[in-house]
């Protein structure tokens, strides 16, 4: 798997949607590639925080603030 296919299955390896086979090739080039495993990391690590706020509520709190000052 070549960088630029890792970053258009990389949604798809962070959502669950890939087959087995996908998901392996996506492990074995994070294996060899520090780039996109760098990439990865920082994609997972926003998800994370992104879904953090939501079950929380504090999107909601940061949009009202934002939109009412």
């Amino acid at each position: 798997m070549k960088c630029d296919s890792f970053q258009e299955y990389l949604d798809g390896y962070l959502d669950g949607s890939l087959s087995e086979l996908e998901n392996e090739a996506m492990r074995a080039h994070m294996d060899s590639c520090g780039a996109c495993k760098k990439i990865y990391e920082e994609q997972k690590q926003l998800l994370e925080a992104l879904n953090d706020l939501v079950v929380s509520g504090k999107v909601r709190a940061i949009g009202a603030s934002a939109m009412y000052g």
